[in-house]
């Protein structure tokens, strides 16, 4: 059955992004505002949920894997006990410079599941903060939302001034939510 599905970045769009832009010790595991109860809603709703993060830093010496684990797996549990699971979690960790086929906004580590999942593509969105999610949309031929919370780290946020990466701008997942479930109808 062909769903509709959210590709969902990590860090300033699950998570709220500290300063450092490193979700690297359990102090800084903070959730956006009411992003739990949306993405339950979202999901009881019809949408299947995707994560595709880049994470350039981990397996450094300063952002190890067992690091980056700790911290991922215990936002992973936390979802899961609010009923909420992905079909697919995505990681890369090539650097920008490294032009690498996996790394957003590239669909590289998406065509693989892509291959075995169809998907609905013209009422899915990848939501982000930034414009590579919005290229990311772009590349994978569905929607964009880009999430601007003032309480988290600022990302790239001027997406007006990359007029090529087309994306609705939301302040709050309350906002964003209405809106997918607006366009499921």
């Amino acid at each position: 059955m062909i769903k509709p599905t959210l590709f969902l970045d990590r860090d300033g769009t699950i998570l709220l992004e500290p300063n450092d832009y490193k979700i690297d010790t359990f102090e800084k595991l903070r959730f956006l505002p009411s992003v739990i109860s949306s993405l339950s809603t979202l999901k009881e709703a019809g949408y299947q949920l995707v994560m595709v993060s880049n994470q350039e830093e981990v397996g450094t010496e300063s952002f190890s894997w067992e690091k980056f684990l700790a911290v991922h797996n215990l936002m992973l549990d936390i979802l899961f006990h609010e009923g909420i699971t992905f079909e697919e979690v995505l990681i890369d960790t090539h650097h920008a410079h490294e032009n690498h086929p996996n790394r957003k906004p590239e669909i590289g580590m998406i065509s693989p599941w892509l291959k075995q999942n169809p998907v609905d593509m013209t009422r899915s969105f990848v939501i982000g903060d930034r414009k590579t999610d919005a290229h990311l949309a772009l590349n994978l031929g569905c929607q964009s939302i880009t999430i601007k919370c003032s309480a988290s780290a600022n990302g790239d946020y001027e997406l007006q001034n990359y007029p090529d990466y087309p994306t609705t701008t939301f302040e709050h997942w309350k906002q964003i939510t209405r809106f997918l479930l607006e366009k499921l109808t």
